[in-house]
């Protein structure tokens, strides 16, 4: 027991509250919506729509992995860049192959049915692309102004690296502050 206080207390002192309040106010924000928009969907006695409880549920399944993840150094994370990567790729073919759509959108066959609940992987797929792409432009950083320099701006560089999620997009920052550069002295 005293491990679990000795992290939460880690976890505390290193965490940007301004952040973390606003995520959670997002998320409180989110949960208004989806409860207003489900409220007709509510089964007689119960507290909140079922949608608003797995929101919920979700937030804080969220939160727990953001504590786990802050555990882990962003350097290994981004040194197996191929198997996130790959990961990526595998589950992008596996919902290309075996999507579901929910059943008030036939129209998008983005998810993977679980038997419990449908997962979403592009969600996944979006952080380990972050992951490859910064690792990719750090490898490519003193290249990146003379050979990329037309698609810089093309690529969106600049947004991404304005997203400001951790170690992995500080190295794509550190990229772009050197294209950027280069654009100066041209």
């Amino acid at each position: 027991m005293g491990n679990i206080k000795d992290y939460l207390v880690y976890f505390w002192k290193g965490t940007d509250k301004l952040l973390l309040f606003l995520c959670l106010l997002a998320s409180s924000a989110g949960v208004l919506m989806v409860t207003s928009a489900t409220w007709h969907t509510m089964k007689e006695g119960a507290l909140l729509p079922r949608d608003s409880i797995a929101l919920i549920a979700a937030v804080l399944i969220g939160l727990a992995i953001a504590m786990v993840i802050s555990l882990i150094d962003i350097d290994i994370f981004a040194k197996s860049w191929y198997i996130w990567g790959s990961l990526g790729i595998i589950l992008m073919v596996i919902v290309l192959l075996f999507g579901e759509a929910p059943s008030n959108r036939a129209d998008a066959r983005t998810w993977i049915n679980l038997g419990f609940f449908l997962f979403q992987p592009s969600e996944l797929v979006k952080i380990f692309f972050v992951t490859t792409f910064a690792t990719h432009l750090d490898a490519v950083r003193d290249e990146l102004g003379r050979v990329f320099l037309a698609e810089h701006d093309v690529l969106g560089v600049q947004q991404l690296a304005r997203l400001r999620v951790g170690d992995v997009v500080d190295r794509v920052a550190a990229a772009d502050a050197v294209a950027e550069g280069v654009d100066e002295l041209a």
